[in-house]
Formats: C-alpha cells, structure tokens, sequence
C-alpha cells in the first residue's frame, strides 16, 4: 500500500522536519508499505502554494494517509486530511494504526 505521510513544515528547522519525515519513512517501509515523502518532491525555496500543489500530486499516487503527531499544527497537513478524506483514503494518525490495520 502507497503510504502518504503528512505532518508540519511550515515554521520548522528544516533538519527537523526531514529527521521526522524519514523517520516515518523508515518505520512505513518496514511495515512492508511504500511510502510517499512529500519532503522530497518539494524543494525549500518553494512558496508555500507551490509546495501544496506539489505535495497533493504526490499524496494523489497514496493509498492512505499517515499523520504525524504535529499536522493538527498544519494548515497544509488538515487541508491534505479533508481531500484525503473526500477521497475516501484510510487515515492513520499514527504508526500503531497502520501497523495494527487487520484490514490490509
């Protein structure tokens, strides 16, 4: 299952945003899942309208959504939480929930 991860960028250092992103990367491949790291399709110099559109082409290729702990924090991540959920994607607002996810 394409995995997308969403979480909190704007107003962060961006070593922590990556360190976050590849840690939920990591923990989604392990799972035996693909995920989809919108931190690398966007680049930093990016506004923050460009970095969306960017983002929600690469979240159209996901299967289900994956918010970190912050994205209640992100304009970003609830606007990719309501088209995930007008889409009827599976969101999981944490590792526990993919992983302990019978239905897959």
């Amino acid at each position: 299952m394409n995995v997308y991860i969403s979480g909190r960028v704007t107003g962060l250092p961006t070593d922590e945003v990556k360190k976050k992103f590849k840690e939920a990367e990591i923990a989604i491949s392990k799972l035996g899942h693909k995920p989809i790291n919108p931190t690398k399709k966007c680049s930093e110099d990016m506004d923050w309208n460009t970095a969306m559109k960017v983002a929600i082409g690469a979240m159209m290729k996901a299967d289900s959504i994956l918010l970190l702990y912050d994205w209640h924090l992100s304009r970003g991540a609830r606007a990719e939480l309501d088209i995930a959920n007008l889409l009827q994607m599976k969101a999981y607002f944490n590792l526990k929930e993919l992983k302990d996810d019978t239905s897959l």
